[in-house]
């Protein structure tokens, strides 16, 4: 609301009259580049198009959980997660429109995770088995002592939610120490196996591939 002259009274009229008058002019400035563009909603953003404020298309939001299956946005628009549940953080709308679907994490890391109790182990001795996603790439670490009572192919686990490779690789695991197996592989969908296994001779393998997978929830086994 612009500022009323000062009444005629008052023994400083002039000077007084001039300072709101400056006043009123630099409101009237600060307001003609600040108009708001009406129908705005929530998380859009204002970008300066060289001659006034619009709003984007895409659009950006902060919450406490995930926004995959729950935040409806176009597609090119993010998310920060200030919970970062289950490590994930950022997140991009990558496909499906403007619904709530086609989220995928940018900034996540789910920490080392202790996986050695989900592993069919036989008869054998597993030392540490770890398991690791950050962003799109998972790290794998296996510490074993080789059972006895499956030589031929020994599946680790059946599946790997999150953290599978998409294809079936072969060799994909390095072997550390002493050759305690013919090959190794992970399937499409993040089964770990070893053939040829070489019972009782223990050894250290490692793996890092990339994996398309939704982030994962909840996470494998327990954090480190």
């Amino acid at each position: 609301m612009p500022l009323d002259p000062i009444a005629q009274g008052d023994p400083h009229v002039p000077a007084h009259n001039e300072e709101r008058a400056a006043i009123n002019a630099l409101n009237e400035r600060i307001e003609d580049k600040i108009t708001i563009p009406a129908g705005l909603q929530t998380g859009d953003l204002l970008v300066w198009d060289g001659i006034q404020l619009v709003s984007t298309e895409t659009r950006f939001f902060e919450g406490e959980g995930r926004p995959d299956g729950n935040v409806g946005a176009p597609v090119g628009s993010r998310y920060i997660d200030k919970t970062g549940a289950q490590g994930a953080v950022e997140w991009v709308k990558r496909a499906g429109g403007s619904t709530n679907v086609g989220w995928i994490c940018l900034a996540g890391d789910t920490g080392w995770r202790d996986i050695s109790a989900i592993i069919d182990r036989g008869n054998g001795t597993i030392h540490t088995a770890q398991i690791r996603r950050i962003g799109h790439l998972v790290d794998f670490y296996l510490d074993v002592t080789m059972p006895s009572n499956k030589t031929t192919t020994w599946t680790l686990f059946s599946t790997m939610p999150g953290f599978s490779p998409g294809i079936d690789r072969y060799g994909t695991l390095t072997d550390n120490q002493e050759l305690a197996a013919n090959g190794s592989y992970i399937n499409n969908l993040g089964s770990i196996a070893f053939t040829g296994v070489l019972g009782g001779k223990r050894d250290r393998y490692s793996g890092t591939w990339s994996t398309s997978d939704a982030w994962p929830s909840p996470l494998p086994g327990a954090g480190t």
